[in-house]
Parts: structure tokens; sequence; C-alpha cells
């Protein structure tokens, strides 16, 4: 299975329903026994699922994650859309691309973290390592 098969999949585009309806009428089912059967086959490695809608929140990992809180290598593909779903935020008025990363993420300091921009994040000239 690949990647996108599988994020489809997790998400229920594969199945035909909208985004918002696997969280509605699946109770994110699909999505986990995706992530269980990919991780479960050793076609991905480990996953972690959040997601919070208004005051709910569900949690889960798989593979060899083993709290919600693992960190993940992210390849390149993951980098446009991310900064795609978060920009649907900037849409919105919810921040300034010159905003600092730690007004959103406290923790997100040390090693020169603090003046790290929204916009230098986005376009990869904040200076972070791997």
């Amino acid at each position: 299975m690949k990647r996108r098969t599988v994020l489809q999949a997790a998400l229920g585009f594969g199945a035909g329903l909208p985004a918002g309806a696997v969280l509605q009428e699946n109770g994110l089912n699909l999505a986990v026994n995706v992530l269980n059967e990919v991780c479960d086959s050793g076609q991905v490695e480990s996953a972690s699922l959040f997601v919070r809608r208004g005051t709910n929140i569900f949690t889960k990992t798989f593979g060899a994650a083993t709290t919600v809180d693992a960190i993940f290598l992210l390849a390149s593909i993951s980098k446009p859309i991310t900064v795609a779903a978060v920009m649907t935020l900037f849409d919105k008025g919810e921040f300034r691309l010159d905003d600092p990363v730690r007004r959103f993420i406290p923790e997100f300091s040390g090693n020169g973290r603090e003046r790290v921009t929204m916009r230098q994040l986005f376009t990869h000239i904040s200076g972070l390592p791997d």
C-alpha cells in the first residue's frame, strides 16, 4: 500500500467520504483500522493519530509509537501538506506569518528557536537542523 493510499483511506477519501464524515459517521474506526493494518503488516513502522474537534480529543498510537508524544522525522512531502493545512488558519486571520512559532508552541525554545517565525518555518529558512 502506498503512503497516499494509507492517507486517503485513513481520512476516508478512499471510501468516497468527505474528511469530516469519517469523524461523524465512522467514529474514526476507518482510520484506526487502516493504521492498525499497515503497522501490523510492516508497511508503516509507526503512527500516531490525534484528532480534535471542538472539545473532543481522540488519540491512539500504532506500531513502534508508544506514546502520543512520539517524535517522527518528516519526509519532504509532509511539509507542503502541513503548510497548506495551516494556511487555512492564516486565511481565517488566526495568525500572521511573522508571528513567532513559540506563540503557538510555548515549548519551542532553546538554540534560537525563540526567534523563529511562522514564515521562516514554512519557507525552510529557520535554520533548524534535521
